[in-house]
């Protein structure tokens, strides 16, 4: 019997998070902020997306991607770990996130998962080599979004990355998650008040030679010297389960009474009493249990012999 009431509460956890559980997909990239999850539903022939609103805003900080072999691709047989850190605000404050791939994140019942990534190539931080007309050279590592300044003041800014650089618009479908023509866009403003930001190139060794990659900018032309690889956003799966602290109790009931099945003995004794019609009484005892034979059956004949007076 026992066991019947673990699988119902088990069975029932299921059922609360069927009927008002939540699953989708939340795709994060630094610097933006969303407060919702989309689920794609499939019924036979069509599909379509469900659009779910969280009880708080999502903001992306950072995006990390460890890859085993540096100079190739972001595959997922080339990573070891994704990273995803961003910080969630609601009535309480700001709280912070941080969600590996084997590590996810809890809060207000909400599970935050690492899922998956787009294999769109940008740089979570570059190296530039900034060359001086008159032959000087200095490198700069500048985090995304972030600013180093030159010796001589000049501010250098990193605006945009592409791993597939062309002048002009960029394919947002295009997959550039091998880097065939990495290039970084600068913001280069010179010191003194009122100076106006100009953009400047930084590109690899495969676009070293256009004439953008050669054309001064403040006095100086700027090399990509190296970059960290990362994609342009992760994308995590966020679950709500109502049912899941229901099902572990109902897990931890089943386990405690499989230890009662299956390591303690169950004995059972039962004696039919008939009227022999001769004022006297017929009595049959039985019993029978789930192990142990030998012992039970010691302690059932010396209970028997024990009730009609022999030892």
């Amino acid at each position: 019997m026992a066991v019947h009431v673990g699988l119902l509460v088990v069975f029932l956890g299921g059922f609360l998070t069927s009927q008002i559980g939540s699953n989708g997909i939340l795709p994060l990239a630094p610097g933006e902020t969303s407060d919702l999850i989309y689920e794609t539903v499939v019924n036979l022939d069509t599909t379509r997306q469900i659009t779910m609103q969280l009880p708080f805003q999502v903001s992306c900080t950072d995006i990390q991607q460890k890859l085993i072999k540096k100079e190739e691709s972001l595959s997922a047989g080339n990573t070891i770990d994704w990273i995803t850190k961003f910080t969630i605000t609601d009535e309480t404050g700001t709280h912070e996130g941080f969600v590996q791939m084997n590590r996810p994140y809890d809060y207000r019942g909400y599970r935050f998962f690492q899922s998956s990534y787009t294999p769109i190539g940008r740089a979570r931080s570059i190296t530039i080599r900034a060359n001086q007309s008159n032959g000087g050279t200095t490198e700069l590592t500048i985090p995304r979004d972030g600013t180093e300044t030159l010796p001589d003041g000049t501010k250098v800014r990193f605006m945009e990355f592409r791993g597939n650089f062309r002048i002009g618009a960029e394919d947002p479908n295009e997959d550039t998650s091998n880097y065939p023509n990495p290039g970084a866009v600068l913001q280069i403003t010179q010191p003194g008040v009122g100076a106006t930001p100009q953009t400047a190139y930084a590109f690899g060794p495969q676009m070293a030679d256009i004439p953008a990659a050669s054309k001064p900018v403040g006095g100086y032309t700027f090399q990509l010297a190296d970059f960290e690889k990362v994609s342009q956003q992760h994308i995590l799966s966020v679950q709500r389960d109502p049912g899941s602290t229901v099902v572990y109790v109902g897990f931890i009931l089943l386990c405690i009474t499989l230890v009662g099945v299956f390591f303690f003995s169950h004995r059972r004794v039962w004696a039919v009493i008939e009227d022999t019609g001769k004022g006297g009484l017929h009595i049959l005892f039985a019993g029978n249990t789930n192990r142990n034979q030998t012992g039970f059956s010691e302690k059932f004949n010396a209970f028997t012999a024990r009730f009609i007076g022999r030892k």
